[in-house]
């Protein structure tokens, strides 16, 4: 008869191989996102997409590579599929305010501004309290959906409102002064 302290040690060693597989399949997701960094910074779309969804294959819920699958398939100029990606990026973490601009951008693009409108304005939500780059980016998305919506004298008061809140995105402001003067789209930056 075994000692049932040895069985107890039997039973805990495929416990740890369990934790050791998962930590190098977590090493080789971390490995295959610095690839796809690494290529799309080299301008390498296509092939930072193949190794992000290499890093999708490990961990179809990763939020980072579905957000990055969103990001890179926008600049390859498959909005559709972006808007796939990034709204799953969104499920899988919705407290994420990166991911609502990117997916409001991208509904802009293929001139879906209703939807955007709501993710943008969702997204201005999760950022309440933060001042950087992002916030004023929502704002300035939010501005040109409600151009293309023809909602002008929304998109006035909601570009005194946003200049009122801060100094610092007075250039994003001036587009988006100019695209209400001329009810006409601007491009969009991406949040990387």
């Amino acid at each position: 008869m075994s000692h049932p302290a040895s069985q107890t040690q039997t039973h805990l060693r495929p416990l740890a191989e369990v934790h050791d597989l998962r930590a190098y399949r977590q090493d080789r997701i971390e490995a295959a996102l610095e690839e796809a960094q690494e290529r799309m910074t080299r301008g390498h779309e296509d092939e930072a997409l193949e190794a992000t969804f290499r890093a999708l294959s490990l961990d179809p819920r990763s939020y980072e590579a579905l957000s990055l699958a969103g990001t890179l398939l926008a600049m390859l100029g498959d909005a559709k599929a972006s808007a796939v990606y990034t709204r799953e990026a969104i499920r899988v973490k919705p407290g994420k305010a990166d991911a609502y601009y990117d997916l409001g951008a991208t509904l802009l693009e293929i001139d879906q501004a209703d939807e955007a409108l709501e993710w943008l304005d969702a997204g201005i939500e999760k950022a309440e309290g933060r001042d950087d780059d992002l916030t004023e980016f929502l704002h300035s998305a939010r501005i040109e959906a409600l151009v293309q919506l023809g909602r002008m004298d929304e998109a006035q008061s909601a570009l005194e409102t946003a200049r009122t809140r801060t100094r610092d995105a007075l250039g994003l402001l001036e587009g988006c002064e100019q695209a209400i003067a001329q009810g006409q789209k601007k491009p969009r930056l991406r949040v990387v």
